[in-house]
């Protein structure tokens, strides 16, 4: 899987979750948050797509908003772990720690960046204090889609304040800045709370992340469980990722997930195939403009403002100066020659060409327009021609006569200076043309 890098596509068609991120964000690596309500989400949702953007060099990252205290377990030799059920006795908090390391195995498995639990690290605001919410549990109901269990602990992820929790990941989406946020459609896939909070908080951070960053693309997971909300309107993205490493993250979460043969079943038994394509669908990119024209603007560090490219009169006006000077100051200096009893060294035209060439290349720098550096040494050369024709500055002529073997130093040097400045012009612009290159790479 390749980052997609090609022009924007027709309306409602896209080529992948970053459409055009070369064009829109020159320089700059992906950045990719993916939020998931519990451990074992991530991989059967998105797991192919987290390992391909991965392997194909994106900075992806992973908020897991809580610990799947509330887990249901399939191993029957793990079911104790399993709260509120005969022979539990921590509430789940066991089981948290074993999925938690189950999550460590599947994100070493999809070769993601890094992953971080809501209210916690960078997920955690500075002015609220570091917070663990807990799984808020669930019961499969008669449609076969998930739904809210009678009793809700009040440290659990639905029963926290909805600002609360959206401050915490905004926080996140402030410091890391991510160019494309993934999360669960508004029904929650198949209607889980978790899921449902999950995608609440994702859009309620996306509208208050500090520092003004404006997430350039929103998408939500496209479920196909019975009973999810229809992509309608809304633009269609399906990404073949890294299926094997999907695999091997979903076979990380034993207690929750049982592979076999090319399917995969939860704790409610219906066997599903697993697949390597994963569907989206586009909520907002209403972002893409604000942070390109910014991203646009900033220096390579990418937190510096860079300098206002000159507008193109001001490039022009540089070049007519820059040819003025070098006409003025080279044609007074091409005359001067240090003569040797057997030969002469025109070292006044020699210097004058540096000072066209040094000319050409910083203005075209300075302009960042190569042609800018042409027009620098085609203004320097035609006024130069024209002082020479009504001139004695510049002699160009091969002094004539029989008593004349050799032509003199100062016609030498005469000839140096005119001729020379069209090889000052051309290397001076290819200097030019490589400093610009190197800086757009940097």
């Amino acid at each position: 899987m390749t980052i997609p890098q090609s022009p924007a596509p027709p309306a409602g068609q896209q080529t992948g979750l970053l459409p055009s991120f070369a064009h829109h964000f020159p320089n700059e690596r992906p950045r990719m948050l993916f939020v998931h309500a519990h451990p074992d989400d991530e991989s059967i949702a998105t797991g192919a797509t987290m390992a391909g953007y991965a392997a194909a060099g994106a900075d992806v990252v992973l908020l897991t908003c809580t610990r799947g205290e509330m887990g249901e377990v399939i191993p029957a030799q793990l079911q104790h772990l399993q709260a509120r059920q005969p022979g539990s006795v921590d509430d789940g908090e066991a089981l948290a720690d074993l999925r938690i390391a189950e999550l460590g195995e599947a994100i070493a498995a999809l070769g993601i960046s890094r992953q971080v639990f809501l209210g916690e690290a960078d997920a955690a605001a500075p002015a609220l204090g570091p917070k663990r919410y807990r799984d808020s549990g669930m019961v499969w109901g008669e449609s076969g889609r998930a739904e809210a269990g009678e009793h809700i602990d009040p440290r659990s992820l639905v029963a926290a304040a909805l600002d609360e929790t959206a401050t915490h990941a905004a926080q996140l989406i402030g410091s890391f800045r991510p160019h494309a946020i993934i999360t669960y459609d508004a029904d929650g896939g198949y209607g889980h709370p978790d899921h449902i909070r999950a995608h609440e908080i994702t859009h309620a951070a996306v509208d208050s992340a500090p520092g003004g960053w404006k997430v350039p693309w929103v998408y939500s997971i496209h479920s196909d469980w019975e009973g999810a909300t229809p992509a309608g309107h809304r633009t269609m993205v399906r990404i073949n990722g890294e299926l094997e490493r999907k695999h091997a993250a979903m076979q990380a979460h034993q207690t929750q997930i049982v592979i076999d043969d090319g399917q995969f079943a939860l704790s409610n038994q219906i066997w599903q195939p697993l697949r390597g394509e994963e569907v989206f669908l586009l909520e907002d990119s209403s972002g893409v403009l604000a942070q390109s024209s910014a991203a646009a603007a900033l220096g390579n560090d990418g937190g510096t403002p860079a300098k206002p490219k000159p507008p193109l009169w001001k490039g022009i006006a540089g070049a007519i100066v820059a040819s003025l000077g070098a006409t003025i100051f080279g044609t007074s200096l091409h005359g001067q020659i240090l003569n040797f009893p057997s030969f002469a060294v025109p070292w006044g035209a020699v210097a004058a060409l540096l000072l066209v060439f040094s000319l050409v290349v910083f203005v075209g720098v300075w302009a960042r327009n190569v042609w800018m550096s042409v027009l620098t040494g085609l203004l320097t050369y035609v006024l130069v021609g024209l002082i020479s024709t009504g001139s004695k500055l510049i002699v160009v002529g091969v002094a004539s006569g029989a008593a004349t073997n050799a032509v003199p130093p100062i016609v030498m040097a005469g000839m140096i200076w005119i001729y020379g400045i069209t090889a000052a012009t051309i290397a001076g612009t290819i200097i030019c043309v490589r400093a610009l290159k190197k800086a757009r790479r940097s």
